[in-house]
């Protein structure tokens, strides 16, 4: 008996660390600074998180391609992009209940929803920077 509970204890400790791990790479990852260009077109600092900047984001994130000497890299990231991608809907639904029952979760929805925006826009905005280096490399032979 004593072993199932430091056994679940452990796991729920164990969960609790993955998740704290993952928001703090996406944390990282969304506090890089994003290039004048695709700031021009993804009202980034416009005040709290709209969910039509997310799509926005992911939707120029699907039409740049990759183009890179490593298709593994790009299949990580991508990976990546659709779990911040269900982590925002998920965000999005509780800052819908939470306005009516806890205002504080819905701010805190906010923030999180207005992270994952600026992670997209991150990823959208190095690979943007990749392709014109691939392309500089290109036309430089």
């Amino acid at each position: 008996m004593w072993a199932a509970i430091i056994l679940v204890t452990a796991l729920v400790a164990l969960a609790r660390f993955a998740v704290w791990y993952w928001r703090a790479l996406i944390a990282t990852v969304a506090a890089q600074p994003v290039s004048d260009r695709l700031r021009s077109l993804i009202p980034l600092d416009a005040g709290p998180a709209r969910s039509g900047d997310f799509d926005l984001a992911c939707a120029f994130y699907q039409l740049c391609p990759a183009v890179e000497s490593n298709p593994a890299v790009s299949s990580r990231i991508h990976g990546r992009l659709t779990t911040v991608r269900l982590y925002f809907r998920i965000l999005a639904r509780l800052r819908a209940l939470g306005g009516y029952i806890l205002p504080a979760l819905s701010s805190w929805a906010d923030r999180e929803m207005e992270t994952c925006s600026r992670y997209a826009a991150v990823l959208v905005d190095q690979r943007l920077s990749s392709n014109l280096e691939v392309i500089a490399r290109v036309h430089s032979y």
